[in-house]
Order: C-alpha cells, then sequence, then structure tokens
C-alpha cells in the first residue's frame, strides 16, 4: 500500500519494517524496489528467485489448462516474499475450532461448526452455527442463519438441521494465537514450513479446519491459489481458505505458546490485469484486490456453498500467510 512504501526499505533483518513492534514483516523482497542491503542478498535473495521461478511455472501451467495467458498478469514488481513475525501467542484475532468429535451433546446456544456431511447436506460443510435443541444423546438441532440464502432456499427456507453429533466441531470464539481466516490475494501463494507448525488450511470437500503444516516435512512447501486465480478459472482451481496461528496443541492437549517466523511468496498479477472467465463479468484485478462493490463476495460458488462462510472481507486485503 501507498502508506507502506515510505519506510520499506529492507532492513536488516530482525529489524521491523513497520513502525509497529511484532505481528508484522521483519523483512519484504519485492522486484521493483531500488535497493536491497548485504544482508539481504545471499540465502533470503536465493530463496526468493527459487520461489519466483517455481510460482512463474505453476501460475503458467494453470494458465494453460484453463487458456488464459496468466504468464503475462504478473508484472515485473509484483513478486513479493515476506517474512512475518508472529510473536503475539496470547492475543486472539480470531476464533478457533476444537478439532475432535464431540463426545457429549454440548449445551444449546454452543456455537459450533458442521462437517464431514455428505449427500445433499454436504454444502452445509464448514457452516458456523449455534446449536438450538439437542436430540437425545448422538444428534443435535443447529441453526442455519449464518448460511447463504441460495443454500436455505435449497433446503425449501429451512433454517435448521439436525446433525450427528460425529459431524459436529466446538467453536472457540476467542482462541489465543489465531488470526483471521482469508483467502490471498494472488494469484499463487507457495508457503515454506514455518519456524513454528501454525498455518491451517479448511479442507475443500469437509469443511474441517486442520493444521496443515503438521503433515509437511522441514525442505517442503505449500503451494495454493488465491482468489484470482479462483474467479479467473472459474472455480476450476478453488482459493484455499486458511489462517496462521501461534499456540499449538501439543501432547495432551497442551496448547504450546511459540512465537512463529512465515516466508510466504506471493505471485500478485499486475494492476490492470483483466481476468475474464467464461460466463463471468470482466474484472480488473485492482478491483478484486480491494473488494471494490463487494466483487469478491459475489463470486457465484461463495452463494451456493458455506465453504467460505468464515470470509469476511476488508475494503483492502492483507495476506498473512
Amino acid at each position: 500500500s501507498r502508506y507502506k512504501e515510505g519506510f520499506k526499505c529492507y532492513p536488516i533483518p530482525g529489524g521491523y519494517l513497520t513502525p509497529y513492534p511484532g505481528t508484522y514483516e521483519i523483512f519484504e523482497l519485492r522486484r521493483g524496489l531500488r535497493s536491497c542491503p548485504e544482508e539481504l542478498l545471499g540465502k533470503a535473495m536465493a530463496a526468493f528467485g527459487l520461489l519466483e521461478r517455481l510460482a512463474l511455472r505453476i501460475s503458467a501451467e494453470i494458465g494453460r489448462d484453463i487458456g488464459m495467458d496468466f504468464a503475462a498478469m504478473p508484472s515485473d514488481a509484483s513478486p513479493t516474499m515476506r517474512c512475518i513475525h508472529y510473536d503475539r501467542p496470547l492475543e486472539s484475532r480470531g476464533a478457533g475450532d476444537v478439532n475432535k468429535a464431540l463426545e457429549v451433546p454440548p449445551p444449546v446456544g454452543t456455537h459450533v461448526r458442521l462437517v464431514g456431511l455428505s449427500g445433499a447436506e454436504a454444502v452445509l460443510n464448514g457452516l458456523k452455527g449455534t446449536i438450538a435443541a439437542v436430540d437425545g444423546s448422538s444428534g443435535l438441532t443447529v441453526s442455519l442463519d449464518a448460511a447463504p440464502e441460495a443454500v436455505l432456499s435449497a433446503r425449501c427456507g429451512s433454517r435448521s438441521a439436525s446433525v450427528p453429533l460425529g459431524n459436529v466441531r466446538r467453536l472457540l470464539s476467542n482462541t489465543p494465537g489465531m488470526y483471521p481466516a482469508h483467502t490471498d490475494s494472488s494469484l499463487i501463494t507457495i508457503a515454506p514450513k514455518s519456524s513454528a507448525s501454525g498455518l491451517e488450511a479448511k479442507d475443500l470437500q469437509t469443511g474441517e479446519w486442520f493444521n496443515v503444516e503438521d503433515a509437511m516435512e522441514e525442505n517442503e512447501c505449500l503451494v495454493f491459489v488465491g482468489d484470482p486465480a479462483d474467479y479467473a478459472s472459474g472455480h476450476k482451481y478453488p482459493a484455499l481458505m486458511h489462517r496462521p496461528a501461534v499456540c499449538h496443541s501439543g501432547r495432551n492437549g497442551a496448547q504450546l505458546q511459540r512465537h512463529r517466523i512465515s516466508t510466504p511468496f506471493f505471485l500478485y498479477p499486475k494492476a490492470d490485469a483483466v481476468l475474464a472467465p467464461s460466463g463471468l463479468p470482466r474484472l480488473v484485478f485492482d478491483d478484486l484486490n480491494g473488494n471494490v462493490s463487494k466483487c469478491r463476495d459475489r463470486f457465484p460458488w461463495k452463494k451456493h456453498t458455506c465453504y467460505y462462510s468464515d470470509l469476511v472481507y476488508s475494503e483492502t486485503n492483507a495476506d498473512e500467510t
């Protein structure tokens, strides 16, 4: 953003780009800026070059698959690698999930998430709701007030659902170390495993949140697409819902309060890049990035599934991984 340009000066690693301590970049590498200090010309710049080549290759392959010239969309200045320091493990910026099945029905009014439903009910996967009634020892009635209107209409307007206990996860409204769920505004994001396992992803099928870094080796990266590729492909390549987390469950469910350093790479389209999928309105990336006229909220697939129900876009989207 224009606000950040004044102090984006590549400080020595360990300093901060922003005037605020913690929870922001330690440094950022981006094409198009005038200078880079010697401290970042070694391993940091080598990592940047490697991830840039990988992102450009993946982007070009997706573009060929959908018949769109993704290779021409990034500008010389758009590839960006950020080093982000999450150092506030006791601060909560979002809700978290208790990722285990309920053993006994919780009280009426408990906030929960629906997961792992099949058949016609699969559209409810990932939805946040409130327990409206307890149906014996193994079933619950859950309010669907947060579901998209198209989902409710397909259910003949019913605003509640009877759900087996095993398909419900308890929500914690103020989870320490949790950050808001989001999708990226990049074409491609590449996230190397961070210093402390803490990147959570939302399963596209079941709607359940899980710590994806738990399954990653030290030298592995997670590769996924953001909203521009999602929209340009007509949802053939869905944007991944994800959220950073600092606290992480250790043995016996104990919360480990650790700082986390993450170094994601983002390949953004240039501001005037046009996303023109078949059958959908043309969108300029700059408008999508700023969610102008709530264009990102109105992606058609977001009206027919509850997968993106956690998502609340700000006027200007900021990616964190």
